[in-house]
């Protein structure tokens, strides 16, 4: 099966991938699934891209990270996602600009975590 890319990123595939999931649990069945259950399975997802820098590599075993997450989350959502505590001290770049941590990610984003660093 191809993958049809678009503005909405993976949206085909991954409605595809749902009702395909929706059919096996459905056992041939007809499906006593509601339209409001189906429109949560479909909840968009978005791919962002995230690199560890120096000390913040602490917090995963992989410096460069491929995550998914919710439509609509910001930076700090993200921090959430992946284990860092929201009173550690960070740079972040979002597609190479300094961002704050309610900023909105949008799917192809990639964001750097430095610590802040100080000295003379």
């Amino acid at each position: 099966m191809g993958h049809i890319k678009n503005g909405t990123g993976n949206f085909f595939h991954r409605h595809l991938f749902s009702v395909a999931f929706l059919n096996i649990a459905g056992k041939g069945r007809e499906s006593e699934v509601s339209n409001e259950s189906l429109t949560r399975n479909l909840e968009c997802l978005l791919k962002v891209n995230v690199k560890l820098f120096a000390s913040i590599r602490r917090f995963s075993e992989k410096d460069n990270l491929d995550i998914d997450i919710k439509e609509g989350s910001t930076i700090k959502d993200l921090l959430s996602k992946i284990a860092i505590p929201q009173d550690e001290p960070l740079l972040v770049i979002l597609n190479e600009y300094t961002r704050g941590k309610e900023t909105l990610l949008q799917d192809g984003d990639t964001i750097c975590l430095f610590p802040i660093i100080a000295g003379g």
